[in-house]
């Protein structure tokens, strides 16, 4: 992109203020759209739309008009739920980006760790009940096949939420039942601990050529639940252990399809 070029970026929240600033600094002209028609980063868009961020449809019709009487260079979001959103929209005006099944394919739990099983890149034992057909004897034989303890995680959610550990069945039982409460979906995974650090990759991805732009140990309390209360970058991990698992990551990014765009992931 080059200066005078046109961005549309997805919230206008704290998170995406760091993104406006940056792209005014790279002298693009900023669209900016939110559900929230008081969005603190409203006054710093060179033009607002309003419009829900979970909203495909209308987010594309407003931005296809915005591309047919102005131009439009590139669609984009950070710290938002909404990649598929971006990849939607991305899609359907013929911008550079994530193809809308991979970013479907890298968001929804179950679909992202059957794609990369099915690829031999290593994912814990797991498997997905449904909460229109839940029963307590399909949730506890699950649990007896993976063995405990047992991470239970909504399918279609960010950011942790919904996300604990269960020490028994019944445990798990209960927990599935909350974490239904996150899924829009109601769908939910139930996956099997690994003991250990965990590290978070962030990395740009160009005609399939994955550059790692971050590595970092990530800060993880609260048990059982699993929050990130800070992280330390780089990591003070070994060159050999970080090799390692940028050469997993980079499995997995080119396993769930994504070639243009960015890529994160969350390892242990």
């Amino acid at each position: 992109m080059h200066k005078g070029s046109r961005i549309l970026i997805l919230g206008a929240g704290v998170m995406q203020l760091p993104a406006i600033r940056a792209a005014h600094r790279l002298g693009l002209e900023v669209i900016v759209a939110d559900g929230n028609a008081d969005a603190i980063g409203r006054p710093e868009a060179d033009i607002f739309e309003h419009v829900d961020l979970r909203d495909r449809v209308g987010m594309l019709e407003m931005a296809r008009t915005q591309q047919e009487r102005h131009g439009l260079d590139a669609v984009f979001t950070a710290g938002t739920d909404f990649s598929t959103t971006v990849a939607y929209v991305a899609e359907g005006l013929g911008l550079p980006g994530t193809s809308l099944e991979s970013a479907e394919r890298a968001t929804d739990k179950f679909r992202m760790r059957e794609t990369l099983k099915r690829a031999g890149v290593r994912v814990p034992d797991f498997a997905v009940v449904d909460g229109n057909s839940l029963s307590q004897s399909t949730i506890s034989a699950i649990v007896r096949r993976i063995g405990l303890p047992v991470v239970v995680k909504p399918a279609d959610s960010m950011g942790a939420r919904g996300v604990v550990m269960a020490g028994s069945a019944m445990e798990a039982i209960a927990r599935v039942q909350e974490a239904l409460e996150h899924s829009q979906t109601r769908r939910v995974v139930l996956e099997g601990y690994i003991d250990g650090p965990e590290f978070s990759i962030d990395a740009l991805v160009f005609d399939s050529v994955v550059q790692i732009t971050g590595f970092a140990d990530r800060h993880i309390v609260f048990p059982p639940h699993f929050i990130e209360i800070g992280h330390t970058i780089p990591t003070e991990l070994d060159a050999v252990s970080r090799s390692a698992i940028s050469d997993e990551f980079v499995r997995a990014v080119g396993a769930l399809g994504i070639e243009q765009g960015a890529a994160k992931g969350d390892m242990k």
